[in-house]
């Protein structure tokens, strides 16, 4: 996908990069890394990756580097924020005193984080998932130990680090700037009927039908795209679409009309039904529980009565 999309962009002169890769199978992203060198690749699973976005954002919002407007209801009922819940708490207490952390999972590292001649260095990676050595799924960061090199690198769960927050805010702070992941990502993206939206973001075309507006304007649940232009469809554009005549006046604010429009029955439909309850009200549609819908209707018959 990223490769096609990459060499369609430069036919129509535009330097497209892809920045970030997410693939589970190790050699389809030795294979990305060698054809997109200046690419970000991860080998974890998408599900994994999408807990990662929001655990970055709920970090860069703990250390003040992008506003906060996280919805803390949908927080609470989130699995992906349960380790970072955990260290939060920790965090609350002094960083120098002997916190109980039975509640962490043990692991092969857990010798190496309780000795005293082990002390963090700096963090150099951050995934959620599960690492060799772990059985939970969570939050960890990949750790370089003060006086070892990188042999001694291992992933350590971010409960285990309450005692080393400037490392954590150093890491947070450095990969902000450097944007080592999409930022900000839109909550609906996220969130959106659980991630599990089976429309988002299409575009119309010209010899495509067009189905009837629903409520707002939103492209993240219906295809509602222009087929050209990078924009949605302007509220005429889609009270055309519904059958309202231009001549037709919306009354209240831009989303209030968009609403008005969505809500509406399309007016076709409705010319439709009037015409059926016009038969049936003269007696002259017939028993039939249907009705055949004269050709050209309704603009022959409309311009007929005129």
């Amino acid at each position: 996908m990223s490769t096609g999309l990459c060499l369609g962009a430069a036919i129509a002169g535009v330097n497209l990069v892809t920045r970030w890769s997410v693939d589970f199978n190790e050699n389809a992203c030795e294979t990305i890394k060698h054809n997109h060198p200046e690419t970000k690749v991860r080998c974890e699973a998408a599900e994994y990756f999408l807990c990662l976005l929001k655990i970055w954002k709920k970090l860069c919002e703990r250390h003040s580097l992008i506003e906060p407007d996280s919805n803390e209801d949908e927080e609470d009922k989130d699995d992906c924020y349960d380790s970072l819940r955990v260290w939060e708490n920790l965090c609350e207490k002094s960083p120098t005193m002997e916190t109980d952390l039975d509640d962490v999972e043990e692991s092969k590292h857990d010798s190496i984080k309780s000795s005293k001649n082990f002390d963090v260095e700096k963090m150099l990676d951050i995934c959620f998932g599960i690492p060799d050595g772990y059985k939970k799924p969570g939050v960890y960061f990949k750790v370089r130990w003060e006086g070892y090199d990188s042999s001694h690198d291992s992933w350590e769960p971010i409960e285990g680090l309450s005692d080393c927050p400037d490392r954590v805010r150093e890491f947070v702070t450095n990969g902000h700037r450097t944007n080592i992941f999409p930022l900000p990502v839109p909550d609906y993206a996220l969130s959106f009927k659980e991630g599990k939206s089976l429309k988002p973001f299409g575009r119309l075309w010209w010899d495509e039908t067009v189905s009837t507006v629903v409520t707002r304007a939103e492209p993240h649940n219906q295809i509602i795209l222009h087929p050209l232009q990078d924009r949605v469809l302007t509220i005429r554009e889609n009270a055309r679409i519904q059958g309202f005549p231009d001549y037709y006046r919306l009354m209240g604010g831009v989303k209030e009309r968009y609403k008005q429009v969505g809500n509406a029955v399309a007016v076709p439909v409705a010319q439709a039904l009037g015409y059926a309850l016009g038969m049936a009200y003269l007696s002259i549609s017939g028993d039939e529980p249907l009705i055949i819908l004269p050709q050209e209707f309704p603009e022959r018959l409309w311009f007929a009565k005129r």
